[in-house]
């Protein structure tokens, strides 16, 4: 063919509970065949850990060598060849002899009760070239392949780039926390010295390294957390990773990032090192993506190095080339506008959600006419962010109806009644929408948690403002749910009494009250009675929150 093509190749794999894990098969450079070592910075074996390793000879010339593995080492002594077992033996070097458009393969057993790591030098025979390699890196707990992901073997370079991210409590095995790690491998003889700079994707730094030196032939992997220099820099960040080589010939290096799931396995994801020469002048293409049946697909853009800030478009196509329409979430407000000469209609909505084809929840909001104030119940509990069970977190969404502009302000109160905290001000568009969490709100972002309120919004300009207030809660299965909270009703029921007309206690279920005062801020005092269907008074046991 005239053009080229982009392709990307994935390896999956169904583990002993028929899980699905999927790997990157890195693709091969047929266009530039080295004839030197080339490195695969990590690999593991043992303690529940192996390593396969794929060399491929996509020439039309027959391929010799040998595959070693090597330690770590220290700056006062060589790494030690690492023994490894496997089908052709144990041992720390084995040969190779590859057909031209064939392949080798050489997997650990992983049989060892200590875990060793280091690095996997592929040196070729004098006189041959060297093969495409890449290792597949797996490890195994309770008998159950948990994850597996690919390393390329690289040759030494002295500037690399990696995406990094750090997110939740990872330390205290938090589902959905993740951590970046990096392994680097020095293959020359000498020691190298590198430096890790690390940029937030808006340009600011949020840290450097103190000089990291590795050992001749040596290797070194740590949590980013754990480099001296980096340790103070404080999640959530999405940042970009920088590798300078201040002594020495080259490294090479891969970034990984590591995620803990909703049941406690670790996943692991080659991140880098980014390559910088991928795609064709103004265009960039991922050969393959998925969004259903469970799939997700994260897209993650960074400027080419000593690029400016840049801007482009996302197309997505289906595999006939015809535009792919996503299912994305549509967020906005609905309007109910009567014809002339009719009245307007009661109107709700039921808002419900599906995960995985199965119904999670399911809230109503009433349709609302336009306010200049009114208030909505909030509070904010546990890390949500985390996705903790039984953690909570408001939500808001603010319509406004009129075709001018608003401007908002909210305040926050304690149930108490004191003042928490009071908003920047917040545009509306002209028939347009904000919805938002919490610690979203301009102003609101340090909110301290847990804690329980009043939220008041005013918009004192034109003719007012619709608003909800949503409470979402994370449950035992790690789904978020959500129900209504707002606005309050300021002259619900009668003087001196209001009714819940309904209530459901045992059998699983349970009741939260919730009383708010007066918009007046005057003292409340009184009891509750509770009654069964026939008009009986019925016990229940009440607890504080």
């Amino acid at each position: 063919a005239s053009l080229p093509v982009f392709v990307s190749a994935l390896r999956y794999f169904t583990n002993e509970r028929n899980d699905i894990l999927l790997s990157s098969i890195p693709i091969a450079d047929n266009a530039n065949v080295p004839t030197q070592v080339v490195v695969i910075p990590d690999f593991a074996d043992g303690a529940g850990w192996s390593t396969k390793v794929i060399l491929v000879n996509n020439t039309e010339e027959q391929m010799g060598g040998v595959v070693q593995f090597v330690g770590q080492g220290t700056l006062t002594e060589p790494p030690p060849g690492v023994l490894v077992g496997t089908a052709a033996g144990t041992d720390t070097v084995f040969e190779y002899a590859i057909a031209p458009h064939s392949f080798f393969r050489l997997e650990t057993n992983g049989a060892l009760d200590n875990l060793s790591v280091g690095s996997i030098y592929i040196q070729p025979s004098p006189g041959f070239k060297t093969p495409h390699a890449h290792a597949i890196v797996q490890q195994q707990a309770g008998g159950n392949t948990i994850y597996q992901t690919s390393f390329e073997a690289q040759i030494p370079s002295t500037v690399l780039r990696f995406y990094a991210e750090g997110i939740g409590d990872f330390d205290a095995g938090e589902p959905k926390s993740s951590r970046t790690a990096i392994a680097i491998a020095n293959p020359s003889s000498a020691a190298a010295t590198v430096r890790l700079d690390l940029t937030s994707f808006n340009g600011s730094a949020l840290g450097t390294s103190s000089p990291i030196q590795i050992p001749g032939y040596g290797q070194t992997v740590v949590f980013l957390s754990q480099v001296p220099g980096l340790e103070s820099v404080k999640t959530p960040f999405r940042a970009i990773l920088r590798l300078n080589v201040a002594a020495g010939t080259g490294v090479t290096a891969v970034s990984a990032r590591v995620l803990i799931n909703e049941r406690s396995d670790y996943l692991i994801t080659t991140t880098g090192p980014l390559n910088e020469d991928a795609g064709l002048p103004g265009r960039l293409v991922f050969p393959y993506m998925t969004d259903s049946t469970g799939y997700t697909t994260e897209f993650i853009l960074i400027t080419t190095r000593g690029a400016a800030a840049m801007s482009a478009t996302l197309h997505y196509l289906a595999p006939d080339g015809s535009p792919l329409q996503l299912a994305s979430l549509q967020l906005g407000s609905i309007q109910i506008v009567p014809f002339g000469g009719f009245n307007t209609p009661h109107a709700h909505a039921i808002l419900s959600r599906k995960e995985g084809g199965v119904l999670i929840f399911q809230t109503s909001l009433e349709g609302e006419r336009p306010l200049q104030t009114f208030r909505i119940y909030a509070e904010s509990t546990g890390d949500f962010d985390a996705g903790i069970v039984g953690s909570t977190r408001t939500a808001i969404a603010l319509a406004n109806p009129s075709n001018t502009p608003v401007s908002v302000r909210l305040e926050l109160r304690g149930l108490d009644g004191a003042l928490l905290r009071s908003s920047q001000p917040l545009a509306i568009p002209a028939v347009g929408q904000v919805a938002m969490f919490l610690n979203q709100i301009p102003g609101f972002e340090t909110l301290a948690v847990p804690l329980e309120g009043i939220l008041r919004v005013n918009a004192p300009s034109g003719s007012g403002v619709t608003g909800a207030g949503f409470r979402g809660i994370f449950n035992e299965r790690g789904n978020a749910l959500f129900t209504t909270t707002g606005p309050l009703i300021e002259n619900a029921g009668v003087p001196g009494m209001v009714v819940f007309p309904h209530l459901a206690e045992g059998g699983g279920y349970t009741m939260q009250f919730i009383v708010v005062g007066g918009t007046a801020g005057q003292s409340n005092s009184g009891f509750l009675r509770f009654f069964n269907q026939q008009g009986n008074p019925l016990n229940v046991t009440l607890g504080e929150r």
